[in-house]
């Protein structure tokens, strides 16, 4: 043993004490950054994928321009598969390209693969603890059958929204008509018509376009969608040192996202003065009387230790969460749709004749006209299929490590859908890059086919979107109603392109101008 301690310490008197410190720190640094960076591939068979980007040299992702960030995710599909492993530094993104995989991992094992993770711009900036879309576990199963509890007894899918969504759409052609004379930007307009839907459930009042305080919070709601604001490498250095979120390098996001969150809580407030427990006026006194339930409940129990799943102070994110996901989805699904009527005639022809015959031009469109308007129908299908709003969903969470074939994902895993990817794939549709109604029609053209699992464009599992039946419902009588009153068409010499504006979480056209003939 002595001769063993004796060679130790020739060997540290030969190399000498800082040169061993030194070798040490470097062997525990290195071990350190491979563990970091490439432990998962060590210990998980992981699903093919581009090589490991290690941390920081992921901070270089943010050089490539975002433009082409979906057909980045495209191209990935098509090279390594339907599942594929993305590793940048630290953070692992798994990304399911087809059906099948939707339903084994989003479906099937629900129970492991709908969490969530808030945006820490959001957390940081807005104090946001998860709302209705970010939320996790037991509190996010209550908050969304609350919300939807709440949105149906407002309305939807029932006459009473769909009364107020046909007044709105008269109020949009109202103002398109002001319009008629020349060729304009209607990306304001829609914003504001859909967000008006989701003002009049949760507020009780609709707001005027041209309001200077609704405007300014639809061009901030915009801009958190589009990601303006924020530079690809400040974000990418945000997201490693959270601390900049309190210097002045994200002035304009942060005043964009308070701008938002002001806008909501000055309406939550108003009504926490205002409220009366007789007299449930919109979806905001609805989260006021499960707050105080909830709250007198809990005094009963004397349970000071379990925080209800809703209180007062978190309504604002839950009404958030209703702008957020139901004002820029719709209403961009919308500018598709006008950009496809104005560059494609033919189709737009076949549209106005089938609401001139089953509608006419004396009453409103309705939902109950749908059934007979098999061609609208389909357009309207064909243009989530052609341009899906949200072309990656929100992102699920794995709870644990799960099993999907010979692979493993690790838990605390981001998966993505790839929305855009499915349902481009020429495997899952003929032509998929040509808009072609046609495809969700029979063959005499007179029933509408149902979608098949390739149709991805709300979401699946327990996380599918929690207004589908209102989006839908909206998109159908605003596009009819529009169609019923005007023929669209691009200013001369111009061509539709279909090309992507904002590529943050959203892909809307790039900016267009369409002129507006009344029929």
């Amino acid at each position: 043993m002595s001769s063993v301690v004796n060679l130790l310490l020739s060997v540290i008197e030969y190399i000498g004490i800082a040169n061993l410190l030194t070798t040490i720190t470097i062997c525990l640094v290195t071990f350190w950054y491979i563990r970091m960076n490439y432990g998962a591939s060590f210990h998980y068979r992981l699903p093919p994928g581009p090589p490991v980007i290690p941390y920081p040299f992921d901070f270089l992702m943010a050089l490539f321009p975002s433009s082409n960030r979906f057909g980045r995710m495209i191209f990935l599909s098509k090279r390594y598969g339907d599942i594929t492993c993305l590793q940048l530094g630290r953070r692992m993104i798994i990304m399911i390209s087809s059906p099948s995989l939707v339903k084994e991992l989003i479906v099937k094992q629900a129970d492991v693969t709908s969490n969530r993770s808030a945006p820490p711009f959001f957390t940081s900036v807005m104090d946001y603890k998860g709302g209705i879309i970010f939320s996790d576990g037991e509190p996010w199963q209550e908050i969304r059958r609350f919300s939807l509890s709440a949105l149906r007894n407002f309305g939807m899918g029932r006459k009473g929204i769909e009364t107020r969504i046909q007044e709105e759409a008269r109020n949009l052609c109202n103002a398109f008509a002001q319009h008629s004379s020349e060729a304009f930007d209607a990306m304001h307009l829609t914003n504001a018509a859909v967000s008006n839907i989701i003002c009049s459930i949760t507020f009780g009042r609709r707001l005027e376009y041209d309001d200077p305080v609704f405007m300014d919070m639809i061009q901030r709601l915009r801009n958190v969608t589009s990601g303006v604001g924020i530079n690809p490498i400040i974000r990418e250095l945000m997201m490693r040192f959270p601390i900049l979120l309190k210097t002045p390098l994200l002035g304009k996001p942060k005043a964009n996202l308070l701008g938002v969150k002001n806008f909501i809580t000055k309406e939550v407030i108003e009504h926490i003065e205002s409220y009366h427990s007789s007299d449930i006026r919109d979806i905001i006194d609805m989260y006021l009387t499960e707050a105080e339930r909830l709250e007198e409940e809990k005094k009963k129990t004397n349970e000071d230790r379990t925080k209800p799943y809703l209180n007062k102070d978190d309504i604002w994110m839950c009404v958030f969460d209703l702008f957020l996901a139901g004002t820029e989805t719709t209403s961009t699904a919308l500018l598709w749709f006008l950009l496809v009527m104005a560059a494609k005639p033919d189709v737009q022809e076949k549209v106005i004749s089938e609401i001139d015959l089953v509608v006419g031009r004396e009453r409103a469109p309705c939902m109950e006209d749908r059934k007979d308007m098999p061609y609208t129908d389909a357009t309207l299908t064909e243009v989530l299929r052609f341009r899906p709003v949200a072309p990656l969903g929100v992102p699920h969470v794995t709870a644990k490590d799960v099993e999907i074939g010979e692979y493993t994902i690790p838990r605390d895993t981001e998966i993505m859908i790839n929305i855009i990817g499915i349902h481009l794939d020429p495997r899952l549709w003929d032509e998929p890059e040509e808009f072609n109604p046609h495809r969700f029609l029979s063959e005499d053209g007179k029933t509408v086919i149902k979608p098949q699992d390739a149709f991805t464009v709300f979401g699946a599992g327990r996380r599918v979107c929690l207004g589908e039946q209102l989006a839908r419902m909206e998109f159908f009588l605003f596009a009819t109603t529009l169609m019923q009153r005007f023929r669209f068409r691009l200013p001369e010499g111009e061509s539709g392109d279909f090309g992507f504006e904002h590529c943050l979480g959203t892909i809307a056209p790039k900016n267009f101008k369409i002129l507006a003939q009344e029929r």
